[in-house]
């Protein structure tokens, strides 16, 4: 009975030792770990620097990439401002993104809310973007801001 309950102690002591671990979080996505809840993959967001303004429309088309840890949808949400001659042209956008092992691109195209129309100089991207792994409960979150050269196009 003494060498059982001496067993039980090492492996609720491993065990413990795993909970606590920094070591526990770099395990993939749906890996449970030893406390038994999966940890969320990673997800990551970049803005292109270059975008484009289009003459005839007014209509901004910005980008970038998504990475991700696992094959998931990639939610972004972001806006894009840009100071012009008589205040600020702006636009919320939003896209889903299929992500792959290798990542992905998002693109969004948008016309000025502000009342101002996007003028063809440098704006501002802000985005937030969020990953729901296969587990209930599990999402990752990213943010990424920048600055964008907005060059006329036709």
């Amino acid at each position: 009975m003494r060498r059982s309950l001496t067993a039980l102690m090492i492996v609720v002591g491993i065990l413990g030792a795993a909970c606590s671990s920094a070591a526990a979080p770099t395990i993939p996505c749906g890996i449970p770990t030893a406390c038994g809840a999966p940890v969320p993959s990673p997800v990551g967001a970049t803005i292109n620097a270059n975008g484009t303004v289009s003459k005839a429309s007014a209509q901004a088309t910005v980008s970038g990439t998504v990475s991700c840890g696992v094959p998931a949808t990639v939610t972004l949400t972001g806006t894009l401002s840009e100071a012009v001659k008589h205040g600020t042209a702006s636009a919320p956008f939003s896209a889903s993104v299929p992500c792959s092992w290798s990542g992905g691109t998002w693109s969004a195209t948008v016309s000025s809310t502000s009342g101002e129309p996007f003028a063809g100089s440098t704006g501002q991207v802000m985005l937030i973007g969020t990953s729901s792994d296969a587990f209930p409960g599990q999402q990752a979150t990213t943010t990424a801001s920048g600055s964008v050269k907005l060059s006329l196009g036709r």
